[in-house]
């Protein structure tokens, strides 16, 4: 809640990119968006990089469906699972290799032996934070986002419940 994160603070990342989001060279979506139509964020996103991916997509079927494959969250969390599991290892592929940092500094904590295995992704589900935040942590949450968006319109794009 005081922004003091490894990827900086949630509001601050949002409330900086979201004046960008009709810039030409910007794409803007959000996480409910792909949830509910990742299809359609497929095209608008090929059609915002170019004829040709939008092309590629409608000349073979497989491309979209192997996009919707490679992009859905239960191949992401794999991956991202196969990743942490190779913390401290030499063979993290190139492509991971942002990620080796993060892996060290997790796999240096030790939690108490009591408590779960955590996940860095759990579901995926839209506001399944609901079914572990408490009532004041909610409270909470809701008075930093409404301080944090008043004035913009933000406010409008996710509602307080």
């Amino acid at each position: 809640m005081a922004g003091e994160l490894e990827y900086n603070d949630y509001f601050d990342h949002l409330l900086d990119w979201y004046p960008h989001r009709y810039d030409p060279n910007v794409f803007f979506t959000a996480y409910e968006d792909m949830k509910k139509d990742i299809k359609g964020v497929i095209l608008k996103l090929s059609r915002f990089l170019g004829e040709e991916y939008i092309e590629a997509i409608e000349k073979d079927n497989a491309v979209l469906n192997n996009i919707i494959l490679y992009s859905g969250f239960d191949y992401m969390k794999k991956k991202l699972s196969e990743v942490y599991d190779l913390r401290g290892s030499e063979d993290i592929d190139p492509i991971f290799t942002g990620l080796t940092y993060m892996c060290e500094f997790t796999n240096s904590l030790k939690p108490p032996e009591d408590l779960p295995e955590l996940e860095f992704v759990r579901k995926g589900i839209i506001g399944d934070w609901r079914n572990h935040f408490s009532v004041d942590q909610t409270e909470r949450l809701n008075r930093k986002f409404l301080e944090k968006m008043k004035d913009t319109e933000v406010l409008q794009w996710y509602p307080i419940e």
